[in-house]
């Protein structure tokens, strides 16, 4: 027994021998730093009588090295970051059934009537912008839409509708209603 605890003490020395040899190796001639430089510090009143005697501090100092990565900008905003915009989807080629008769109608004053009538959008892809002669009169996503104006006497209507697709379709028509499809017409 006396033997096997002999053993296991020298393979323990032996241990811990390595280990402190591999920890305290020293560093090639080449990779060593050159020791710090210490300058001690004494805090002074204002000038002494000992101040014009003292040696100015060696010229030999070395300084530090530049840095070789430039520091980062502080408060430097980011740029946003990109999105990804669904393009719309195309249901084919854009057209629309024009109007060929009133779809409702009312009094408006003066002589004047409130004229409403539909359309009915194919293709393309929504939101649709719908123009009435030059003028935008309104952006849907539905397919029947219906356009309001006001219109007086009795004669036939002839105006263009244009409509305009999210995916970059347009389409222009003329329409004609005749006075007989007009109920305020005598």
């Amino acid at each position: 027994m006396t033997t096997k605890r002999f053993t296991l003490a020298a393979l323990a020395l032996v241990a811990l021998v390595a280990v402190t040899l591999a920890c305290n190796l020293p560093t090639p001639a080449g990779d060593q730093e050159p020791p710090a430089t210490v300058t001690p510090f004494v805090p002074s009143d204002g000038p002494g009588p000992d101040d014009a005697t003292q040696p100015p501090p060696p010229a030999d100092t070395p300084e530090p090295p530049p840095p070789t990565n430039p520091p980062l900008p502080t408060n430097t905003p980011l740029p946003p970051a990109p999105t990804d915009t669904p393009q719309p989807v195309s249901e084919g080629p854009l057209d629309f059934e024009e109007p060929r008769w009133i779809h409702a109608w009312e009094p408006a004053g003066g002589g004047q009537n409130l004229v409403t009538v539909k359309i009915t959008i194919i293709g393309g892809a929504p939101p649709f912008t719908v123009s009435h002669g030059p003028n935008v009169v309104g952006t849907t996503s539905d397919r029947v839409y219906f356009i309001e104006f006001e219109r007086g006497g009795c004669t036939g209507i002839t105006q263009s509708i244009t409509v305009a697709s999210a995916d970059g379709q347009s389409i222009k028509k003329d329409y004609w209603i005749s006075t007989d499809d007009q109920p305020w017409c005598p």
